[in-house]
């Protein structure tokens, strides 16, 4: 099975304002209600593909059934959330001159519910694959991200790590699959100043990452497409033509698709490729990539060997 670690779901407000400023009253045109949290875009994005995963994490609250309700949805995406004692957070997403995002923080999680999916963490088998995505919930610290990758390393379970931290130089060091950073958390984690990198310099450092423990690294280039550096090559996609309607969730569906094809036997550039298109589907739609439209895509994927 596949387990989806997300500690810090959400609901997602999505609203396109007509106009927007501070002090008064703004109206919105349009609204949008979704469910939010990388690891259940991921989990969506699976069962669209076909494939079964299980989202732990937790979820409490009105704003928490509102997800479990959502969930029913998909039938291959099983809620194995545990119950919280407060309201899952609300995000704000605004649609104007640009995306701007005003994302819950939620509320604490009592020691005892992380302790319980500590738990059940470690009775996990090298059958099953973990992933690791989005931030923490209210109080926890990354450290409990570093503290599972080296559970599941001396389990030799499988697992990819998609998370926004400091801490994930720690985390690689128990050897991931996979990691997607961005290329402001490379320059951060490897403390580098400058804003923008040169291709062969985001290359080298990347590797840096490999040789640090990360097995396989995905970067996006955003419309130039997208990286995948491993421990033996380097490789770059090019993104196939099309309109963005909309960039939430395609790094997450570039995730959910790697590991489909992992998990599926596929090779390491036929998983990248069904990956590059799985985001660039997403990208392309007001909603998460489906079969049909990956499957559309994924033909159009040019990959190159770079090194």
């Amino acid at each position: 099975m596949i387990y989806i670690v997300t500690l810090n779901p959400s609901i997602d407000y999505l609203m396109t304002p007509k106009t927007l400023s501070l002090g008064v009253t703004n109206r919105s045109q349009e609204e949008q209600i979704r469910i939010g949290g990388k690891g259940i875009n991921v989990g969506i994005v699976l069962n669209n593909l076909g494939q079964s995963s299980t989202c732990i994490g937790f979820l409490g609250g009105f704003t928490g059934n509102h997800v479990r309700e959502e969930l029913k949805k998909y039938p291959l995406l099983v809620d194995g959330f545990m119950d919280a004692n407060n309201p899952t957070r609300i995000n704000i997403k605004l649609d104007y001159k640009g995306e701007t995002e005003i994302n819950g923080s939620g509320h604490p999680i009592d020691d005892a519910l992380i302790e319980e999916l500590s738990t059940f963490i470690t009775t996990l088998t090298p059958n099953d694959f973990v992933v690791l995505t989005g931030s923490v919930a209210s109080g926890m610290s990354y450290d409990w991200y570093v503290s599972v990758c080296e559970a599941l390393n001396k389990q030799n379970i499988p697992f990819a790590v998609d998370v926004s931290s400091d801490k994930l130089i720690d985390m690689i060091a128990y050897h991931p699959l996979l990691i997607k950073p961005n290329q402001d958390e490379i320059r951060a984690i490897l403390g580098i100043e400058e804003n923008d990198l040169s291709l062969e310099r985001l290359i080298s450092e990347s590797k840096i990452l490999i040789e640090r423990g990360a097995r396989n690294i995905i970067v996006s280039l955003r419309s130039q497409g997208s990286l995948l550096i491993t421990e033996d090559a380097c490789y770059r996609a090019y993104a196939p033509e099309g309109v963005l309607v909309d960039s939430v969730g395609a790094g997450d569906s570039m995730v959910a698709a790697f590991i489909y094809g992992y998990v599926n036997k596929y090779s390491l550039l036929e998983s990248y490729q069904l990956a590059c298109a799985a985001g660039s589907a997403t990208a392309f739609s007001d909603h998460l990539a489906s079969a049909t439209s990956i499957s559309e895509l994924n033909e159009k994927i040019i990959i190159e060997r770079i090194d």
